[in-house]
């Protein structure tokens, strides 16, 4: 379990810099890129929804 959260940790930590380092060296508006990022999370969560075998 402790490998797990080891995981989420450097996952977190990447997002947070990978967005730092868009804000920084390109132009981008918040809104829109923030949107579509929540999108894809939302849908990468409940595709296993629509996809599950009974």
């Amino acid at each position: 379990m402790k490998t797990f959260y080891w995981g989420e940790a450097v996952k977190l930590l990447l997002t947070i810099a990978m967005f730092s380092l868009v804000f920084i060296n390109l132009k981008v508006v918040f809104m829109p890129l923030f949107v579509c990022y929540i999108s894809a999370l939302i849908v990468h969560w409940t595709a296993p929804l629509y996809f599950k075998q009974s």
